[in-house]
C-alpha cells in the first residue's frame, strides 16, 4: 500500500494542541514522520485494508444493505498489539487527539486502494454514523470519488506522454524536411554561381589572334 501525493488532507476547522499532526505534514521538520509503503496486514493501513476489503467485497457480493456502515476502530489496540510491526505514525495521531479511523476501499476498473478517515478519541459513534446512517453513505461516496480521482491519474499522465511524443515526433518530421528543402535550395544555388562564375570566365578571355592565311 502506497500513499499516493496529496494522499493526506486536514480538515482546516481541526485544531489540535501541541502541533503533533505538523511532524505528519511539514517534510521541512527533523522529527517529519514520513508515509511508508505498507504490506497488506502491516501497520495501521494494512491493518484496515485486511478488514475492510473482506468486508467489502462480501457486502458486495451479497449485495447487503449494511454496506453503508463504517466500522470505527480504535487506534490504541493496534498501537500496543505486540504482534504488530511497529508503525511510527501511529503515536503521532494519538497524541495528537486522534484515536478513531475507518477504511473505505474502492476498485475502479481493477485499480485498487482504501482511503482512512480519521476522528477524535471518545467521539460517540452515532456522530460519526450521522442520522440515518447519512454520514456514512457520505463518507463511503466520497471514497469512492477519491478513488475514481486517483485512478484516473496515471491513464491521464500516460495520454499527456503519448500527446507529446507524437508532437516530439511531428515537429521532427517538420524539421528534417525543412533542412532537407533547404539544402536542396543552397545545393542549387551553388550550382548557379559555379555556372555564372564559369560564363564570366569563358567572357574575359582573349580573341584568337592566329594570323589568317590567304591564298595566292
Amino acid at each position: 500500500l502506497v500513499r499516493p501525493d496529496g494522499g493526506w488532507w486536514r480538515s482546516p476547522y481541526y485544531d489540535e494542541d501541541g502541533g503533533h499532526l505538523e511532524r505528519l505534514e511539514n517534510d521541512s521538520l527533523r522529527d517529519y514522520v514520513k508515509a511508508r509503503p505498507l504490506a497488506p496486514g502491516v501497520g495501521l493501513a494494512g491493518n484496515l485494508w485486511l478488514e475492510e476489503d473482506e468486508s467489502y467485497n462480501a457486502h458486495r457480493l451479497a449485495a447487503d444493505p449494511s454496506l453503508s456502515e463504517l466500522h470505527w476502530r480504535s487506534l490504541q489496540p493496534i498501537a500496543d498489539d505486540p504482534d504488530q510491526a511497529p508503525d511510527p505514525r501511529l503515536p503521532v495521531f494519538l497524541k495528537a487527539g486522534i484515536g478513531l479511523a475507518a477504511g473505505v476501499p474502492f476498485n475502479v476498473r481493477g485499480f485498487r486502494g482504501i482511503v482512512i478517515y480519521f476522528a477524535r478519541s471518545g467521539t460517540h459513534p452515532k456522530t460519526l454514523m450521522g442520522e440515518h446512517s447519512y454520514n456514512a453513505l457520505f463518507l463511503r461516496s466520497s471514497a469512492d470519488h477519491i478513488g475514481a480521482v486517483c485512478a484516473l491519474a496515471e491513464p491521464m499522465r500516460k495520454v499527456v506522454v503519448t500527446k507529446k511524443t507524437c508532437l516530439y515526433k511531428t515537429l521532427r518530421r517538420i524539421v528534417i524536411k525543412l533542412e532537407i528543402a533547404l539544402a536542396f535550395k543552397q545545393s542549387a544555388t551553388i550550382g548557379a554561381l559555379k555556372r555564372t562564375t564559369s560564363e564570366q570566365k569563358n567572357s574575359t578571355l582573349p580573341k584568337d589572334n592566329r594570323p589568317s592565311i590567304s591564298r595566292a
